[in-house]
């Protein structure tokens, strides 16, 4: 049998292709970063908060000040306004007092204690101008009154304290020079025992004549050209005594005298009070008292 009619030539099916599996890309893993930089402060921002602090507190500093200010001292300021004025007082009356006894050489008389007054009494005016009540302006203005006066005042004294040893050398050596009685007793040696009397007082006030204390100084020079002119007319009297001039001797005795009864009546100790009163500040600080008084009485 022929079999080529039914052997059919037929191509073969193929098999059924699987489906490969389908491979997932593998998530992609986050690449770690390093720490975030922290976002620094603005140098503007910064000046302005700096800025801003100091305008606050100066803003807190000014109303502080404007309700101290403005409320005015109250009782108590002007009570321990007037306590130290008070102390000021006691510490001018010491100032005057140690002067007063080195100028007429007493035996209670220190240069320390001139120099301790004043700078005590300095220090007791320094002291005022802390006081609260010089807020008040009747207060302030007597205030200013007295530092004006006062201005002078310390100038002198600190002039004359500094001049305080030679001056008590002079007052001591020229109150112990009672010229004509003691030095006119032996006529023979009038002009030796003159400069023996003097002699102390004239070293004295010739030191005194060079101080700073333009006061001290001037009537210094004048007591030493008194007292060249004093010995001039010694030397008369001794001539006249010598050449057995009886006339001539007691018409010299009698310049002498003359010229003793004027240079007593200009001696320093009167010139010393004399500038003492002219810059006296008592008057001005009683007045500061007073006003503070007056203030802390009220109401």
């Amino acid at each position: 049998m022929d079999n080529k009619g039914n052997n059919t030539n037929s191509t073969p099916t193929p098999a059924a292709t699987v489906p490969e599996p389908r491979v997932q890309p593998a998530p992609t893993q986050p690449v770690p970063q390093g720490p975030a930089k922290k976002k620094g402060m603005s140098k503007g921002m910064l000046w302005g908060i700096i800025g801003g602090s100091i305008a606050f507190i100066l803003l807190v500093v000014g109303i502080v000040l404007a309700v101290v200010l403005l409320s005015g001292p109250s009782k108590e300021d002007y009570k321990e306004a007037h306590d130290k004025v008070t102390k000021v007082r006691g510490t001018y009356l010491r100032v005057g007092s140690a002067f007063r006894m080195v100028s007429y050489g007493t035996s209670t008389a220190s240069t320390d204690k001139i120099k301790e007054s004043v700078e005590e009494y300095k220090k007791s005016v320094d002291d005022l101008k802390d006081m609260k009540a010089l807020r008040d302006k009747d207060v302030k203005q007597k205030y200013d009154d007295f530092i004006k006066q006062n201005n002078e005042f310390t100038a002198m004294v600190g002039d004359l304290a500094d001049a305080s040893d030679e001056l008590l050398e002079t007052t001591k050596n020229c109150r112990a020079a009672t010229t004509f009685p003691r030095f006119s007793s032996d006529r023979s040696k009038l002009l030796e025992n003159y400069d023996k009397t003097v002699g102390s007082c004239v070293s004295a006030v010739k030191k005194l004549a060079k101080v700073k204390s333009q006061l001290l100084s001037e009537e210094a020079k004048k007591l030493v050209d008194a007292f060249d002119e004093q010995r001039g007319i010694v030397e008369e009297m001794q001539k006249a005594h010598d050449a057995g001039d009886a006339s001539g001797l007691s018409a010299a005795a009698s310049k002498l005298y003359r010229q003793l009864t004027k240079f007593k009546a200009g001696d320093a100790p009167k010139k010393l009070n004399e500038a003492f009163q002219k810059a006296e500040v008592n008057s001005q600080l009683n007045a500061l008292g007073r006003v503070l008084t007056e203030k802390a009485n009220q109401g």
